[in-house]
């Protein structure tokens, strides 16, 4: 079905759908359109790194001044070392990885 024809056919038939099976409807689609918006956003920061890694930039030191932790395995996910640590660094943490393995390392 194009997007035309999908249109159409939601505008034509919508107002006999019952008010509980659009509600529902309704938590399915935005249910799917946060699922492809973090698809998209993980395509997107892997392309990234991996551009980053061919040139041999460190992510994490661009990121931020106040950045001083960083998830090795994505880059994206920091923590300044202020406030609760995020569960991404509990997690790491508690699988043994030292906190101080995932400091970053900033150019002399």
């Amino acid at each position: 079905m194009t997007d035309n024809s999908l249109t159409a056919t939601l505008a034509t038939d919508i107002g006999s759908i019952a008010l509980d099976d659009l509600r529902g409807l309704h938590e399915r689609i935005g249910a799917e359109i946060k699922r492809r918006e973090l698809a998209e956003r993980r395509r997107v920061e892997k392309a990234i790194v991996e551009m980053a890694q061919a040139h041999g930039i460190n992510l994490a030191e661009l990121k931020s001044a106040g950045t001083v932790y960083a998830d090795p395995a994505r880059p994206f996910r920091t923590w300044s070392g202020k406030g609760p640590k995020p569960k991404w660094l509990k997690d790491l943490i508690e699988n043994g990885t030292p906190l101080e393995n995932l400091r970053v390392k900033t150019p002399e």
